[in-house]
């Protein structure tokens, strides 16, 4: 197989990439810096179910979490694919899961990066649409590239399809849009429905202007959705019914007026600026981008202004506009680059070099001025941590020298998946997304000194981790915030 002349790449472009790269890695570090352990909840949660997957080889009918039966169904297998890979990853590589969640994020998103560098290069603003693609944000409400979540993933691989579907107009080229498409579908379905609005417009235009090409492309993306279909069709059409209800953002997730301040006014003003520009140069590419990027935008305009759709797409579409804004605000910097003196300014001044260089000037103080705006704000992005040292002290102390005994632990439920991960103990309960009973009726326990030790016995629980002090003569403090029941 050829490769196209995308993929030859050369000394310059190495030393462009290089501190583009870099700084990806920083950002999607930053959450880290000075944090050893997964940050998000949702991280906690996927290092224990790839656990689950290396330990047992499938998805268990047992929740990994308190050891209680449950039904197999559809949606608790929605990100199998991304818990496989991370298993698998973690057995290929050595890597201890700890270090993977740190650093593994930043490997990724300067992959991302890269690809989109691929995917944009050819048309001319290959560096300019890296960078601004390392300012994609990283909150707590709609995650993003810093953490190791399915989103992330998807991030990843929406370049790679369109890198391949420009370039690749061949059996391989199909074959690979086909794999990342199934993978993406099994890792993160609602990262897949998205993928498949902002590359839709592209798939039309080459149907008429390369049929052959636009049939196999679509191919290659709706036959993962066909081959499931089987599986997928009631959530399909329960998904279908939802739409008919109206439907309202949550609080913790950014509306767009937060995002365009997080993710920064210049670069979404640049983006309006490359947009227009790729329109004026035309070409299927450049129109398939800029159409893709408004097909995202008018759903997620519809959710948030109408309150119909998927919260969810929404949610998560997010990180998709911040993807679709970089490239499109590196084709911006290349238009601001192309800016010269009128010629009559020039002969007035004799400023044959300023005329050559306006561009160049220009493009760098915007890249100065958002990159100073930008750093600082995502190192004072707030995030919050599940546990401190000592509590990672306390877990891997039980882990240790607690292994032989039966039964399950009774914590802070907001620290309980984050103990699982680390010990691969069951624990009574953990919150999740929001309070439950049972999380209630834990605080209820410790708040009351742990005197309610017949509540122990009844559930199963053997031992407690606690900042507050047991008085009950039935729990036995072996460790600093460590109770045996008696």
């Amino acid at each position: 197989m050829n490769l196209p002349s995308a993929l030859r790449l050369d000394r310059r472009d190495f030393l462009m990439l290089a501190p583009i790269l870099l700084l990806a890695f920083f950002i999607a570090l930053i959450p880290k810096l000075s944090y050893p352990y997964p940050v998000h909840v949702d991280e906690w949660e996927h290092l224990v179910r790839a656990k689950t997957v290396l330990e047992s080889g499938v998805m268990t009918v047992v929740d990994p979490f308190t050891g209680e039966a449950v039904e197999p169904s559809l949606v608790g297998s929605l990100e199998a694919g991304f818990h496989y890979f991370l298993a698998a990853f973690h057995a290929v590589s050595g890597i201890s899961w700890l270090d993977m969640f740190r650093f593994l994020p930043g490997v990724l998103f300067a992959v991302t990066v890269f690809l989109v560098y691929l995917m944009a290069r050819p048309q001319g603003y290959g560096w300019e649409a890296a960078l601004f693609t390392c300012l994609i944000i990283t909150t707590v409400g709609i995650l993003g590239p810093a953490f190791l979540v399915p989103v992330a993933m998807g991030l990843l691989l929406l370049p790679l399809i369109f890198f391949l579907a420009f370039h690749f107009k061949n059996r391989w080229g199909y074959v690979l849009i086909f794999v990342s498409f199934t993978f993406l579908l099994a890792s993160h379905a609602p990262s897949a429905i998205v993928v498949f609005i902002v590359i839709t417009p592209y798939v039309i235009l080459r149907l008429r202007n390369d049929f052959r090409h636009g049939l196999f492309l679509a191919a290659a993306l709706l036959a993962p959705v066909i081959i499931t279909l089987p599986l997928t069709f009631e959530l399909i059409i329960n998904t279908a019914r939802g739409l008919l209800t109206p439907q309202y953002p949550l609080d913790y997730v950014e509306v767009p007026q937060q995002l365009a301040v997080s993710y920064g006014i210049l670069p979404f003003l640049l983006s309006i600026i490359g947009s227009i520009a790729l329109l004026v140069k035309g070409g299927i590419k450049n129109y398939g981008i800029v159409f893709g990027f408004l097909a995202l935008e008018l759903m997620l305009l519809v959710f948030y202004r109408f309150h119909f759709g998927v919260p969810l797409l929404y949610i998560r579409g997010l990180q998709y506009v911040m993807l679709m804004a970089g490239i499109t605000a590196g084709a911006g910097v290349n238009t601001i680059l192309k800016i010269r003196l009128p010629q009559h300014y020039v002969r007035r001044f004799k400023a044959t070099w300023l005329r050559a260089n306006t561009g160049k000037i220009l493009a760098a103080a915007v890249i100065a001025a958002v990159l100073a705006i930008a750093i600082p704000q995502r190192l004072e992005t707030p995030y919050y941590r599940m546990i401190d040292t000592e509590d990672y002290q306390a877990f891997i102390w039980i882990k240790n020298n607690l292994e032989g005994r039966p039964g399950r632990v009774l914590l802070d439920p907001w620290k309980g998946t984050a103990f699982v991960a680390l010990t691969d103990r069951y624990v009574y309960t953990r919150i999740s997304a929001f309070p439950t009973d049972t999380d209630e009726k834990a605080y209820d326990f410790l708040a009351g000194g742990c005197s309610d030790t017949d509540f122990l016995a009844e559930n199963g629980i053997s031992i407690v981790y606690t900042e507050h002090p047991c008085t009950s003569p039935d729990l036995i403090e072996v460790r600093k915030n460590v109770y045996l029941l008696n």
